[in-house]
């Protein structure tokens, strides 16, 4: 005999099914599946194919909303789509409660957790906090790195599913949890991590898409729904991985793991505060009375205050020059739209909102440090290396830098290799209405915050097809460091910035390449490497924004 439940009409049934589910974001869905298990008629018109919109209302109730809204087209975001990303995110906090570090899914999951961070404004890392992530994915790294010490048992692991464990856990702790760890876990992790920031600076720079060096113009507000915000086309490229969100395949490119393998090395290396040497003057009218040159002890101050930025720290915060920053209080995930950008903009026939580099960004004093990798590693296998291997020394980059963009004919490069191109940092130098080359004038236009913050809210119709940075060391940091001259690119399409860096005193002097990265609008992160030389010496390098000036 069939139960009295089976006839009540489905709407009636999917409205009890909604009473069952808590208006908490943190409360548990048993009641809800004690309904669905009490037969199997109750089970098929309460599923996720008969009943979407009570899981795409439990989705909306559980997880943050604003992210997915601004980044993607409407027609993504169907009660379909996001019952079956529920699913998906309950996976992952299984996961994560179970410590399961193997499995079929794991890709896939890490997949997940790492979209989901990046989508987060509260409620997100709160659930996966709660289900202790932190721990699972300082365990799942731990874990994966200490099987492959060597570069051939390296290349067998997901280099996948570990570049996503080591964002989702740089974007998940802060300084001062790093602080907190034990000091024997810490040491190990930091020996586990600085082979992989140790690999070839080759990997950092991926073959650029179509029309690279092209931002579109910027749109009304109003044209949103009209044409999504693509900077190139959606091509796939070779290091895409088709991938499930939404209910929909997606082809994104895996964030890159020498760049989280440098900023977890050096905000490891930056718990043990830089000493200051005892023998220095004091300050520089001490250094001038004593007729001394080079850094202080207030310069060595200075520089021992410079850390790498994590996303998590309260230093971090976004400031007023951040195009993103369209409010006094902006919400949080929009410190994460590059990231997101360069990540999902691959992926064909998706309408996505946004842009992997936001003009203007770079502008301002930039401050921070780079590390020489050891000498008998150069052209080596680094992770052949043992673990007990370090970088040498860390010295001091400051830089002043200033954005120029064009909208007509860019300065050329040569076409195989758009960032070697021959133009002297010492010898590139701003002239009325542009930049002069060979006798030629190419027109390019400062950009002043007036401008970067039209852009930012698409007010201002401008194609954008090149942008340039200069920069230098400020007077006060030349006087103790050095003073240099930079000279670089942006490539559009997803924010690879090349910057060379040469003495100001030596007019013809060899270039060094700075490459890499910003992230989650605070962290300009990369490798570094001699220029034009038989035996290059290269490192890495961490750069943070400096926010009082």
């Amino acid at each position: 005999m069939s139960s009295l439940l089976e006839r009540v009409p489905r709407d009636i049934l999917q409205y009890v099914a909604r009473l069952t589910v808590s208006a908490s974001p943190f409360e548990s869905l048993t009641n809800l599946l004690h309904l669905l298990l009490t037969n199997s008629t109750i089970y098929r018109q309460l599923s996720v194919q008969q009943s979407p919109h009570l899981y795409a209302r439990v989705f909306q109730l559980r997880f943050d909303t604003a992210a997915p809204r601004r980044r993607l087209h409407a027609s993504l975001l169907t009660d379909s789509s996001l019952a079956g990303e529920l699913i998906l995110r309950c996976r992952l906090l299984r996961r994560i409660r179970r410590r399961d570090l193997t499995g079929l899914d794991i890709e896939q999951d890490m997949w997940t957790l790492y979209w989901l961070i990046l989508e987060n404004e509260t409620l997100n890392v709160a659930h996966i906090m709660r289900a202790g992530s932190s721990d699972y994915l300082l365990e799942l790294i731990r874990h994966r790195l200490r099987q492959y010490s060597t570069e051939e048992q390296f290349m067998t692991i997901s280099r996948e599913a570990l570049s996503l464990a080591l964002w989702s856990y740089c974007l998940s702790v802060s300084s001062r949890d790093l602080a907190n760890l034990n000091p024997e876990v810490a040491q190990e992790l930091l020996a586990l991590v600085r082979p992989v920031a140790m690999s070839t600076h080759k990997d950092i720079a991926p073959t650029p898409p179509p029309n690279s060096f092209h931002l579109s113009k910027s749109r009304s507000p109003h044209a949103r729904e009209q044409q999504p915000c693509s900077i190139f086309s959606c091509n796939r490229p070779d290091n895409s991985k088709e991938i499930f969100h939404y209910s929909r395949k997606w082809h994104l490119r895996c964030p890159d793991v020498l760049s989280a393998a440098i900023i977890m090395t050096f905000a490891l290396k930056e718990i043990v505060p830089l000493q200051v040497p005892p023998h220095l003057p004091l300050d520089r009218a001490s250094a001038i009375a004593q007729n001394r040159v080079g850094p202080t002890m207030v310069d060595y101050r200075a520089l021992a205050t410079c850390r790498t930025p994590l996303f998590n720290d309260p230093t971090a915060e976004p400031s007023q020059h951040n195009p993103s920053a369209a409010c006094l209080n902006p919400p949080r995930s929009t410190r994460l739209e590059e990231d997101f950008s360069r990540m999902a903009l691959t992926s064909p026939n998706v309408h996505i909102y946004g842009a992997s580099y936001a003009p203007g960004t770079l502008s301002g004093l930039w401050e921070g440090t780079f590390m020489i990798c050891p000498i008998r590693s150069i052209g080596a296998n680094t992770l052949n290396s043992p673990l007990t291997e370090d970088f040498v020394g860390r010295k001091p980059m400051y830089c002043q830098m200033t954005e120029y963009m064009c909208s007509g004919q860019p300065i050329p490069t040569e076409a195989h290799e758009p960032f070697n191109w021959d133009y002297h940092p010492n010898r590139l130098l701003p002239t009325k209405g542009g930049f002069q080359v060979s006798s030629k004038i190419f027109h390019y236009e400062k950009l002043d915050a007036t401008t970067t913050r039209l852009l930012a809210r698409r007010e201002m119709n401008y194609d954008v097809k090149d942008i340039l940075v200069l920069g230098e060391t400020p007077d006060v940091q030349e006087e103790a460091w050095g003073g240099y001259r930079f000279a670089g690119k942006v490539r559009l399409s997803d924010g690879f910035m090349t910057l060379k860096r040469v003495s100001k005193d030596v007019l013809d002097d060899p270039p060094w390449l700075f490459e890499g990265y910003l992230h989650y609008g605070a962290a300009f992160v990369g490798t570094w490497r001699t220029h034009g030389q038989p035996c290059a010496v290269e490192g890495v390098f961490s750069m943070r924004k400096r926010t009082n000036t």
